[in-house]
């Protein structure tokens, strides 16, 4: 990953990278910055709707691209 992607661009990546093995990911819905789930995520099976990893949104967008691009 070169230092230049955009956050953005870095979530459109993983995206399309998961949706190719029919999983996707939410973000976390906490407004709260003091929070532990702020600004994490969680991935989820598309079709069942199942949390597939980071129960409680507890991943990280660099720790999504690691699972998403393997």
């Amino acid at each position: 990953m070169a230092m230049k992607d955009s956050y953005e661009s870095r979530t459109r990546r993983v995206r399309r990278a998961l949706v190719r093995r029919g999983l996707g990911f939410r973000l976390s819905p906490s407004k709260d910055r003091h929070s532990p789930e702020y600004g994490k995520f969680h991935i989820v099976d598309l079709e069942s709707g199942e949390i597939v990893h980071g129960k409680r949104f507890s991943l990280t967008l660099e720790e999504i691209e690691t699972f998403a691009l393997e």
